[in-house]
Protein backbone atom coordinates (compact mmCIF):
# COMPACT_ATOMS: atom_id res chain seq x y z
CA UNK A 1 0.00 0.00 0.00
CA UNK A 2 2.87 2.29 0.47
CA UNK A 3 3.81 2.27 -3.03
CA UNK A 4 0.26 3.99 -3.91
CA UNK A 5 0.89 6.87 -1.15
CA UNK A 6 2.04 9.02 -4.07
CA UNK A 7 -0.27 8.51 -6.54
CA UNK A 8 -3.39 8.71 -3.81
CA UNK A 9 -1.97 11.82 -2.68
CA UNK A 10 -1.38 13.48 -6.28
CA UNK A 11 -5.59 12.31 -7.02
CA UNK A 12 -6.88 14.15 -4.40
CA UNK A 13 -4.74 17.21 -5.23
CA UNK A 14 -5.85 16.97 -8.53
CA UNK A 15 -9.99 16.10 -7.40
CA UNK A 16 -9.21 19.56 -4.96
CA UNK A 17 -7.73 21.36 -7.63
CA UNK A 18 -10.61 20.80 -9.80
CA UNK A 19 -13.07 21.44 -7.52
CA UNK A 20 -12.06 24.71 -6.58
CA UNK A 21 -12.07 25.20 -10.45
CA UNK A 22 -15.56 24.29 -10.45
CA UNK A 23 -16.36 26.39 -7.73
CA UNK A 24 -15.18 29.58 -9.17
CA UNK A 25 -17.82 28.80 -12.14
CA UNK A 26 -20.63 28.04 -10.11
CA UNK A 27 -19.78 31.78 -7.63
CA UNK A 28 -20.80 33.59 -10.24
CA UNK A 29 -24.65 31.93 -10.24
CA UNK A 30 -25.15 32.68 -6.26
CA UNK A 31 -25.13 36.58 -7.34
CA UNK A 32 -28.40 37.17 -6.88
CA UNK A 33 -30.73 38.59 -4.27
CA UNK A 34 -31.24 36.38 -2.12
CA UNK A 35 -28.01 34.26 -2.90
CA UNK A 36 -29.47 31.07 -4.06
CA UNK A 37 -28.00 29.85 -7.72
CA UNK A 38 -30.48 30.20 -10.35
CA UNK A 39 -32.25 27.08 -11.27
CA UNK A 40 -30.47 26.77 -14.88
CA UNK A 41 -27.42 28.11 -14.94
CA UNK A 42 -24.67 28.83 -18.29
CA UNK A 43 -21.09 28.59 -16.62
CA UNK A 44 -19.16 31.63 -17.46
CA UNK A 45 -22.95 34.00 -17.13
CA UNK A 46 -23.68 36.31 -14.73
CA UNK A 47 -27.17 36.74 -13.41
CA UNK A 48 -26.68 40.62 -12.48
CA UNK A 49 -28.80 39.86 -9.11
CA UNK A 50 -31.26 38.23 -10.58
CA UNK A 51 -34.37 36.92 -8.63
CA UNK A 52 -33.09 32.86 -8.42
CA UNK A 53 -37.24 31.79 -9.19
CA UNK A 54 -37.97 28.40 -7.66
CA UNK A 55 -35.94 26.67 -5.78
CA UNK A 56 -35.40 23.16 -4.55
CA UNK A 57 -34.89 22.77 -1.24
CA UNK A 58 -32.79 19.50 -1.31
CA UNK A 59 -30.86 22.06 -4.29
CA UNK A 60 -29.98 24.57 -2.12
CA UNK A 61 -29.04 22.27 0.70
CA UNK A 62 -26.75 19.86 -1.40
CA UNK A 63 -24.95 23.35 -2.53
CA UNK A 64 -24.75 24.92 1.20
CA UNK A 65 -22.69 21.46 1.62
CA UNK A 66 -21.00 21.20 -0.97
CA UNK A 67 -19.59 24.81 -1.12
CA UNK A 68 -18.82 24.70 2.97
CA UNK A 69 -16.79 21.42 2.77
CA UNK A 70 -14.91 22.89 -0.21
CA UNK A 71 -14.07 26.12 2.01
CA UNK A 72 -13.42 23.65 4.81
CA UNK A 73 -10.47 21.18 2.38
CA UNK A 74 -9.34 24.33 0.47
CA UNK A 75 -9.28 27.10 3.47
CA UNK A 76 -10.58 29.49 1.45
CA UNK A 77 -13.85 31.20 2.80
CA UNK A 78 -15.40 32.80 -0.12
CA UNK A 79 -16.99 29.28 -0.98
CA UNK A 80 -18.88 29.01 2.78
CA UNK A 81 -19.69 33.16 2.82
CA UNK A 82 -21.27 32.32 -0.84
CA UNK A 83 -23.74 29.87 0.33
CA UNK A 84 -24.01 30.79 4.33
CA UNK A 85 -28.17 32.08 4.96
CA UNK A 86 -28.84 35.67 4.77
CA UNK A 87 -31.34 37.09 7.10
Amino acid sequence: LDTLFPYTTLFRSLMLERAIELGDWILPALGTEYGLAVGRYTLGSNPEGKNAGRQILSEVGSLTLEFTRLSMLCGDNVYYEAVRCRA
